[in-house]
């Protein structure tokens, strides 16, 4: 079933940010996060602002992920969802972390427990994937991009190289409506915290949700590859990494993390 854009709208009625005449909504596109960040300039280059705006897709052709990965999904069997927002300085610092945080929020409040975040940029349930974060930004304008499985048919688990998992396969019946108002009403009382604390008052909370904690973790960057104990994150989001007796941190950018054992590198990937 597809969105129906009315009720999202009616459910967004006590925000301040974001309404239903704001949200883009097409049956297929690109990629959200690209159309929403080519709509901060018009044609002669001039800057518009498109905090507060809201693309939405029941289907991409070219999902985007991090490190240039793609988003796998068919048509209406997940949320795909781009959040346009405002800074007040052209830095990304934590940002996705704070989104992951949104995002569990809100499938809490539909009945969705056990959702893990593994960093920078992944949601975890039943030690799969769940869904993901893709964060970009131009100018002063950020552009939050979040995939959600939903419900997605088995015959695409092979187009997928990595475990995942679906709202369907955890037994939790999610109107992907309610989810996408959800999202949309819980970054803003996230970011909008974020904005004037910074990300150092959610550090706790984060580390309380990370898959990893206190696990033995393999970091792989520009063809580094180390492992340590991961020690959840710092108060400007960096992963801290105890290794040898020292503690590293990691930052965002070329990296990629998995566990110990694991076989296969599970890359970040991403709406």
């Amino acid at each position: 079933m597809k969105h129906n854009i009315e009720k999202i709208s009616e459910l967004l009625v006590p925000s301040k940010k974001f309404s239903g005449d704001r949200i883009y909504y097409f049956e297929e596109i690109e990629s959200t996060n690209s159309w929403l960040l080519a709509q901060n300039k018009t044609p002669d280059q001039t800057p518009v602002r498109i905090d507060g705006r809201i693309c939405l897709a029941e289907r991409q052709t070219s999902g985007k992920g991090r490190r240039g990965k793609s988003w796998i999904a068919p048509a209406s069997s997940s949320v795909l969802i781009s959040i346009g927002w405002g800074l007040q300085e052209s830095s990304s610092q934590g940002l996705s972390l704070i989104s992951g945080l949104a995002v569990v929020q809100s499938l809490h409040e539909l009945g969705v427990t056990g959702v893990k975040l593994k960093w920078p940029n992944d949601v975890i349930a039943d030690g799969k994937k769940l869904g993901g974060i893709l964060v970009e930004i131009s100018g002063l304008d950020c552009v939050i991009g979040v995939g959600i499985n939903v419900s997605i048919p088995p015959s695409f688990d092979r187009q997928i190289d990595q475990p995942w998992t679906d709202l369907y396969s955890l037994g939790c019946q999610v109107d992907r409506d309610q989810l996408v108002a959800a999202i949309a009403l819980n970054h803003e009382r996230f970011l909008s915290r974020y904005m004037l604390t910074g990300f150092a008052s959610f550090a706790t909370r984060w580390n309380a949700l990370h898959v990893y904690q206190n696990q033995v973790i393999e970091v792989v960057s520009a063809g580094d590859q180390w492992s340590g104990s991961a020690l959840g994150v710092d108060e400007s989001g960096a992963l801290l990494v105890e290794c040898s007796g020292s503690i590293r941190r990691v930052i965002g950018g070329e990296v990629s993390i998995r566990a110990k054992t694991a076989l296969t590198e599970n890359d970040d990937k991403m709406s």
